[in-house]
């Protein structure tokens, strides 16, 4: 299944300007962080079983917003659902980098490989 932030080959998107392209990509970069963060912090406190709030079906979502943004620390830790996601997005946000021409975005991909493990 592809991921829905994805298109199939030979569709593409339109887009106004490189711009606007770029900061569509930096949002759904954040949006997946945000996501795996807030996931993380549920199944760290113990609270619920987490059910992942990106999936292949449903994409990025845009995340709920949090009412106290101070947490305790915990130990970085990637569940496997989100490793999974993470290389697929980075592979994702490499086309996207290439096709904008913009190398300053080589620090979210080494983010991201870190994510990945």
């Amino acid at each position: 299944m592809k991921p829905r932030w994805r298109q199939e080959e030979g569709e593409s998107e339109f887009y106004q300007g490189p711009g606007v392209r770029k900061a569509i990509l930096l949002s759904r970069y954040s949006d997946l962080l945000k996501n795996w963060l807030i996931d993380e912090i549920k199944g760290a406190e113990g609270r619920e079983k987490v059910q992942p709030a990106v999936t292949l079906e449903t994409g990025i979502v845009v995340p709920m917003k949090l009412g106290k943004w101070e947490r305790q620390s915990i130990p970085l830790h990637v569940t496997d659902h989100y490793k999974k996601l993470f290389k697929l997005f980075n592979e994702y946000f490499k086309k996207e980098m290439k096709d904008l021409g913009d190398e300053t975005l080589k620090l979210e991909l080494a983010v991201l490989k870190k994510l990945t493990g």
